[in-house]
């Protein structure tokens, strides 16, 4: 059974197995996200619960903005180009650029935010 699902998995497009794998992974992704949320909500308290919270959403809405969403960007470039040398090296640098400013950028705005009464307690 398993041979037969390693040789039909083999003759499948790089394309198919790159949205196969890329479900696989979105689906672990929120499942460890659903399963670790009652973890944390138990450990922290209302306050504390309530001020991570605030900040994921202002990072991830932040984070949308600066990256564009670029993700499904690089997915397709990947699976279209066959240069992986000069695919690595370029997404290694715009990621490091990415995260860079995102981190910069929302550590100048979390002063701000302060002031505004906005993610007060992380500064």
């Amino acid at each position: 059974m398993l041979k037969i699902i390693m040789e039909k998995y083999r003759n499948v497009p790089l394309t198919v197995k790159a949205v196969i794998w890329y479900t696989i992974c979105q689906f672990l992704q929120r499942g460890i996200g659903i399963l670790t949320g009652p973890f944390i909500a138990r450990l922290l308290s209302t306050e504390e619960y309530g001020r991570a919270s605030t900040f994921a959403s202002w990072e991830s809405m932040v984070s949308l903005f600066i990256t564009l969403s670029s993700g499904k960007a690089i997915m397709n470039l990947c699976v279209r180009h066959s240069d992986t040398d000069i695919i690595s090296s370029s997404l290694t640098d715009d990621t490091m650029i990415i995260a860079n400013s995102t981190s910069t950028r929302i550590q100048t705005l979390m002063p701000i935010w302060a002031g505004w009464g906005i993610g007060t307690g992380y500064l």
